[in-house]
């Protein structure tokens, strides 16, 4: 059980974690808000909206655990969609997608052999290596299962239940260039802020 615990980022030793833990939660899923309705761009038809609100997520996931990281990712969408809504009613289904996402990234990137120390005094090129191709299982099962086809397939659904399937036929290579470009910058990203998750780690 204590495993467990350390593996989804839960296993507090002392009050002081506890609080670290709850706070830079809360934290990065008022981020995430502010990141996702303040910091989003429109740039194309094909790409369609560029946002940094990715961040928030990874840094929890790297600093906190699966737990924490699925928490700022559905909990900082439910937020900003009902207190900021950009037309028409929130995709409620997508709010479990978003929980298993951010839960997704955590299990990967807080995984203890890859959150130890990447860029500690011991940096080895092969541990970088190593989280770079956990970030990359991540992205591939977020981005090009669940965001790809299970994301897009709900939208459908919303949108017209008996032609869900048709709609995912449709708009499968229409959504694919956007997710391949998010796959890029996250796996770019990741490796790069890996220091500065580094020393918030100790501050815990």
């Amino acid at each position: 059980m204590s495993n467990f615990k350390r593996l989804m980022g839960v296993d507090f030793k002392s009050n002081r974690e506890k609080i670290f833990y709850i706070v830079m939660t809360a934290f990065l899923i008022a981020l995430y808000v502010i990141f996702d309705k303040c910091l989003t761009v429109l740039v194309s038809p094909i790409l369609k909206t560029v946002s940094i609100n990715f961040l928030p997520v990874i840094v929890a996931a790297m600093l906190l655990g699966p737990v924490s990281s699925a928490a700022v990712f559905c909990v900082g969408d439910v937020i900003g969609s009902t207190l900021f809504p950009t037309g028409g009613a929130p995709f409620y289904m997508l709010w479990v997608t978003y929980f298993l996402m951010g839960f997704v990234y955590g299990l990967f990137m807080y995984c203890p052999f890859v959150n130890k120390d990447i860029y500690g005094k011991d940096k080895k090129l092969i541990n970088i290596a190593y989280f770079v191709l956990m970030v990359l299982i991540a992205l591939i099962i977020n981005k090009l299962v669940i965001s790809l086809f299970v994301n897009t397939y709900i939208i459908g659904w919303y949108i017209d239940k008996a032609n869900a399937l048709n709609y995912l036929k449709a708009n499968l290579l229409i959504r694919l260039p956007k997710n391949l470009v998010d796959i890029a910058v996250i796996t770019v990203v990741a490796p790069l802020i890996a220091p500065v998750v580094e020393k918030l780690k100790r501050v815990k």
